[in-house]
């Protein structure tokens, strides 16, 4: 399931699982989340999604640890104003971050941002909005902007800058293939190490999806592309608060006490269940 972060559609449950490409020293990348409506009405909604993620490093890295997780709580109230045309989007998000050997106050971030969503007709969606993400000492803002374009009834293009871009073609109602480009990250706490207080992942890749409607509204999804880079890199905390304007998927100003870089063709898997098709899904 090409998965875009905050820009995706709603979808209230999917476990996803990536298969390391020989050669890597990434060896196991996975995630699970669900939503959970607390309300909703006919121009309201609120959403708590509690998503968890699991990274595991070779041995061949310089930390005393291996696998990171990271546990984030999103809250999401949409709204839709009454002419119709537009809408909006605010999330306020507190995440743990850590390898769980040692929990420390750095290990806990939060996010927050907003997105106004304008409605042009029922084939064109465009959004703009920001991000503001406090994390490890560091203040970042991170501007966004995306759309949706439906060209013909099979035919859909969509994407939200700087995180992903697709192209979706609908061979029936239950089978949407296409080709996507996704960005995304992964960062955590390191416990116990003198030389480095925390890694920050970060990923760029090109590929097909595939998505097949397989019993009522669950999906069984799967991604075959090439992983374009992929770098890990070990950072101190700064000792003062700075601010960075961006996009927290890329580097900061910050120089990694350490970074490795690899490149090859990945697969990931996916199931999951999707809402019926409203008014608050982009």
């Amino acid at each position: 399931m090409v998965s875009g972060g905050w820009a995706q559609p709603l979808i209230p449950g999917a476990a996803e699982v990536e298969l390391a490409h020989p050669g890597s020293e990434i060896k196991q990348n996975m995630s699970f989340r669900m939503a959970l409506p607390l309300y909703s009405s006919s121009e309201n909604r609120l959403m708590m999604t509690p998503q968890y993620r699991y990274l595991q490093l070779s041995d061949a890295f310089p930390f005393e640890v291996s696998q990171f997780h990271k546990l984030d709580f999103r809250f999401s109230w949409m709204h839709r104003f009454n002419n119709g045309k537009w809408s909006s989007v605010f999330f306020f998000e507190p995440t743990l971050s850590s390898d769980f050997k040692q929990v420390s106050f750095s290990d806990l971030m939060w996010s927050s941002g907003i997105r106004m969503v304008y409605h042009k007709n029922e084939r064109r969606t465009f959004y703009l909005g920001f991000i503001y993400a406090n994390r490890y000492n560091s203040n970042l803002i991170i501007p966004t902007f995306g759309a949706r374009r439906q060209l013909t009834d099979k035919i859909v293009i969509s994407g939200n800058l700087p995180f992903f871009t697709r192209f979706s073609y609908w061979l029936d109602p239950d089978t949407e293939t296409g080709v996507y480009y996704l960005r995304r990250g992964f960062s955590s706490g390191i416990t116990g190490n003198p030389d480095y207080d925390y890694i920050w992942v970060h990923e760029r890749s090109l590929g097909l999806f595939a998505n097949r409607k397989v019993f009522r509204n669950w999906w069984m999804a799967v991604n075959l592309g090439y992983r374009i880079n992929r770098e890990v890199n070990a950072y101190r905390e700064p000792e003062h608060a700075s601010w960075y304007f961006g996009t927290l998927l890329t580097n900061n100003s910050l120089a990694p006490e350490y970074q490795y870089s690899e490149s090859g063709f990945i697969m990931r898997l996916a199931i999951s269940y999707r809402f019926s098709v409203s008014s608050f899904s982009p």
